[in-house]
C-alpha cells in the first residue's frame, strides 16, 4: 500500500485513539467528581466542576475548608510554630493524615503563602458549597469556620499593631477575619448585584466572563485594570520592575481615567510592588481575550494593537539586561517573549501589528 492511501487511514486512526483518549478523560473526571462529592459535601455538578477545575481532587478537596484559616496564619506575613500546629491538628480533626497527598499539600501552603487570587477563589467556592447546604448545617459550618480562624489568629501571640483593651489578636489578622466573614455571608442578591454593576462598567454582558471577572476579584471599581494586566506581566518579565517601567504604566493608567488615589490605582500599585503569580497573569490574559472578542471595537477601553504597542513602550523603558534581541530594538528576550505570550493569548497576529 502506497504512503498517499496510507495516509487517511492513519489520520483516521489517530483521530479514534484521540476521541477513545477524551471519552476516557471525561468518565475518569466524572468518577472523581462523584467522590469529591461525598468527600466536600456537595451535590451540585456545577459547583464540583469548578471546584475540580481549580485543581481539587477526592484526595485533597478537605482541604478547601482549611483554606481560610491558612489565610489568617499567613496575615502578617509569616506562620508561626503555634499556628502551624494548630493547623494540622484541624486538618487530623477532618480525616486528613499525615504523608497523605492533602497533608503535603497543606505543609506546602503553610511554607510558601499561596496567592491572594488563591484565598479569594477558595472563599467563593466555600460559599457556593454552604449555599447548597440546609441552613442550619450552613451556619453550624460558618461558626466552626470562624471559630478555628480566631483560634489561629490568637495562636500567632502577634508581633505588632494589637488594638487597645487587652485583644489578643492583631489588626491584621482582624482585618483578614472580617474578609473571610464579609465573603462567606455574601448572599445571591449581592453578587448579582455587583455582577451588573460590573456589566454596566466593561459593557460585557456574557455571564461565563462576569463570573470570571468577579472570581479573580474584578470590581465595577477596578474592572479596568484588566487591560493593565499585560503591562505589568511585560514589566516584571525580567523579575523586578524598574522606576521608568512604573511610571509608564502608572501614567497610562492616569491617562485612561484612573484616577490616583482610587481603588483601581491603589491596586495597580501593589502589583507593581509585589509580582502577581503567573495562574493571575494567565487567567487575566484569557478573560481579557474574551472581552475583547465579546466587545465591539469601539466599546473597547484600549484597542489590543494599542495593548501590545504599550507592552513594547513599556519593555524598551527598561532597558537595563545584557540579552538584548537585535531584531527588536531595546526589548530584552524576556520581555519579548512575553509579548509574544500577550499577543498569543490575544489572538493578535504579530506580522500584521507590526
Amino acid at each position: 500500500m502506497e504512503l498517499k492511501e496510507l495516509q487517511p487511514r492513519l489520520h483516521s486512526r489517530k483521530k479514534e485513539q484521540e476521541s477513545v483518549e477524551r471519552m476516557r478523560r471525561r468518565t475518569a473526571l466524572e468518577g472523581e467528581r462523584q467522590d469529591m462529592a461525598q468527600v466536600i459535601g456537595v451535590a451540585d455538578e456545577g459547583i464540583l466542576r469548578e471546584i475540580q477545575e481549580f485543581g481539587f481532587t477526592c484526595e485533597t478537596g478537605k482541604l478547601l475548608y482549611l483554606v481560610p484559616i491558612v489565610q489568617i496564619a499567613w496575615a502578617e506575613g509569616k506562620v508561626t510554630n503555634r499556628e502551624r500546629k494548630l493547623i494540622f491538628e484541624a486538618a487530623r480533626a477532618q480525616g486528613i493524615e499525615e504523608n497523605s497527598l492533602a497533608y503535603q499539600k497543606l505543609s506546602d501552603w503553610l511554607m510558601e503563602p499561596p496567592a491572594e487570587e488563591f484565598f479569594d477563589k477558595s472563599l467563593h467556592l466555600i460559599r457556593m458549597v454552604l449555599q447548597t447546604l440546609p441552613r442550619e448545617k450552613q451556619q453550624d459550618t460558618k461558626i466552626n469556620l470562624f471559630s478555628l480562624c480566631t483560634q489561629v489568629a490568637e495562636a500567632s501571640g502577634g508581633t505588632a499593631g494589637f488594638l487597645g483593651g487587652g485583644y489578643r489578636i492583631c489588626d491584621e489578622e482582624r482585618m483578614a477575619i472580617k474578609r473571610v466573614a464579609a465573603e462567606l455571608n455574601r448572599t445571591n442578591e449581592q453578587e448579582l448585584l455587583e455582577r451588573l454593576q460590573l456589566a454596566e462598567a466593561t459593557g460585557i454582558n456574557d455571564e461565563s466572563v462576569l463570573r470570571e471577572l468577579q472570581a479573580l476579584g474584578y470590581t465595577c471599581e477596578t474592572a479596568r485594570l484588566v487591560y493593565f494586566i499585560p503591562l505589568v506581566q511585560v514589566a516584571w518579565a525580567e523579575d523586578n520592575v524598574t522606576r521608568s517601567e512604573r511610571k509608564i504604566i502608572l501614567a497610562v493608567a492616569r491617562f485612561n481615567g484612573i484616577r490616583e488615589g482610587s481603588l483601581a490605582y491603589e491596586q495597580l500599585v501593589e502589583m507593581l510592588d509585589s509580582r502577581p503569580s503567573a495562574e493571575c497573569f494567565e487567567r487575566t490574559l484569557q478573560v481579557l481575550r474574551a472581552m475583547l472578542q465579546a466587545l465591539k471595537p469601539e466599546h473597547r477601553f484600549i484597542d489590543p494593537h494599542d495593548l501590545l504597542t504599550l507592552c513594547t513602550t513599556v519593555a524598551e523603558a527598561s532597558n537595563v539586561s545584557v540579552g538584548f534581541n537585535v531584531d527588536e530594538g531595546n526589548v530584552c528576550y524576556e520581555e519579548q517573549q512575553a509579548i509574544e505570550q500577550i499577543s498569543e493569548g490575544l489572538k493578535i497576529d504579530m506580522k500584521r501589528w507590526r
